[in-house]
């Protein structure tokens, strides 16, 4: 499929979004350099970074645009170890991704940053119960030890 999807001119890149990382060397081997490489899954982002990914479609960094940036940024310098130290703090959020409800998780998040509204289109249902507290509880963890950022322009 992604050899015919190359054969089109207007395709320029693809978003990797199994959470397979090995797929990325696959892709890069069968296709070359003919697809740029994007990040479709958050918690893989160094990971895909260091694999050769140059963009990221990210969703928790909708809530938090500046610690995303922070993080695709670094991985993409190669400081890993900063990287990792915000990867660490951002990783319970960015698990909020891969799960079947995460259209719910990150506008949740959102909304608890100020950043809009938890509201979905149908069929989608608002997070309830278990759910919701999980992800309230996560955030409630994350602002407690937040990272303190310098958003000097680099």
């Amino acid at each position: 499929m992604l050899a015919e999807l190359a054969a089109c001119e207007t395709v320029a890149c693809i978003k990797e979004s199994s959470g397979a990382t090995a797929r990325l060397a696959d892709i890069r081997r069968i296709m070359g350099d003919r697809l740029v490489l994007f990040c479709g899954l958050d918690d893989v982002v160094v990971e895909s970074v260091l694999l050769g990914c140059v963009g990221w479609v990210s969703g928790l960094s909708n809530a938090f645009p500046h610690e995303g940036n922070r993080l695709f940024g670094l991985a993409a310098s190669g400081d890993y170890a900063g990287a990792r130290r915000l990867y660490d703090w951002f990783m319970p959020l960015l698990h909020l991704d891969a799960r079947a409800d995460l259209v719910q998780c990150i506008k949740l998040c959102e909304q608890i940053m100020g950043r809009g509204s938890e509201r979905t289109r149908p069929p989608r249902l608002p997070l309830a119960g278990a759910e919701r507290a999980q992800v309230e509880h996560l955030m409630k963890e994350a602002l407690a030890t937040r990272p303190s950022l310098k958003l000097a322009a680099e």
